[in-house]
């Protein structure tokens, strides 16, 4: 039964004459009649009793009509539904981060997404880089926002931006006054000034006794840099490690997402490393030959217009 042999019925059982429903329908009266009547011996039952004028449904036409408007109610329905979800009327977006990265990195591309898809549901998903890859790659996710390393053959990636690392320590520390020549502040990371372009880079070689406070997320900076560092502390946020190097208990490497877009208001002392070793890729990754769809599509693009005009770089 398809969706023609169902409107051709239920008109003709509205209308109860063959003749209106051919001119409803745009057919002729002998071809709507020959239509239904082979559609009746498929079905091997008659579906009207065209022996009463006007005519009237059959006992297994009355059921038959009832379930037919059902079906029909249901296709228009799942119709109505899949034209919400591609002119983005409706729908789902499963968005994959660290805490961090959800906190400072989201927020602008999500408020304007919403702005123009309002229809559309966002979930925001929280976990680390190797949980995100899991539900990524099993399809719980839709895209995920990660600084991770993945097997192209699972999970497609495109690089976002680049997120670099300062050496941070506060003012009063003998570090900070040690480093002096190298000094930078916030407002130079976050402007891009002249002094942040110009100050010279500090070596990790001067740093081989420096009590760090650490975290996993920056382990991979001294491994580039081929150190083990003197660990004081090891915590697990990027925020605790901000708290605590404020509060002067160590030195600490701190990410520019957290400086330029973070609302703090007191900060340490900056001082640049070696991009080559500082610095990490930030990338927006989905499932390898997965579907993605229209709803996270569209999230991606706005996502890479706003870092491409300056989100995450100011």
């Amino acid at each position: 039964m398809n969706s023609q042999q169902i409107e051709y019925i239920l008109t003709v059982a509205s209308l109860r004459s063959f003749s209106k429903a051919a001119k409803k329908l745009y057919v002729t009266q002998p071809s709507l009649s020959q239509y239904i009547m082979k559609t009746e011996q498929r079905l091997g039952f008659a579906i009207f009793d065209r022996s009463s004028n006007p005519i009237t449904l059959t006992q297994e036409g009355e059921i038959f009509v009832e379930y037919a408007r059902q079906f029909q109610s249901l296709e228009e329905s799942l119709n109505n539904r899949l034209s919400d979800m591609q002119n983005l009327k409706s729908g789902t977006l499963k968005i994959g981060a660290s805490s961090f990265h959800a906190s400072y990195l989201l927020a602008k591309s999500i408020a304007r997404f919403n702005e123009l898809y309002n229809g559309v549901e966002i979930t925001v998903t929280e976990e680390n880089d190797s949980q995100l890859f899991e539900m990524v790659r099993n399809g719980e996710l839709d895209v995920i926002i990660s600084a991770g390393s993945y097997d192209p053959a699972l999970v497609h990636t495109e690089k976002l931006a680049r997120e670099r690392f300062y050496l941070a320590a506060s003012s009063e520390s003998e570090l900070a006054k040690r480093l002096c020549d190298y000094t930078i502040t916030a407002e130079d990371i976050r402007t891009n000034s002249m002094k942040l372009l110009t100050t010279e880079k500090v070596s990790f070689d001067l740093l081989k006794d420096t009590s760090f406070i650490a975290a996993d997320f920056c382990d991979f900076i001294f491994k580039n840099a081929g150190i083990t560092p003197k660990a004081a502390l090891r915590v697990r946020s990027v925020e605790t490690l901000f708290s605590f190097v404020n509060e002067g208990l160590g030195a600490a490497l701190i990410p520019d997402t957290l400086i330029r877009f973070g609302s703090q208001s007191k900060h340490p002392l900056y001082f640049p490393l070696d991009a080559k070793i500082s610095e990490r890729t930030i990338s927006l990754c989905s499932r390898a030959n997965g579907y993605l769809t229209k709803a996270a599509k569209e999230y991606c693009l706005i996502l890479k217009q706003l870092v491409d005009i300056g989100t995450w770089r100011v």
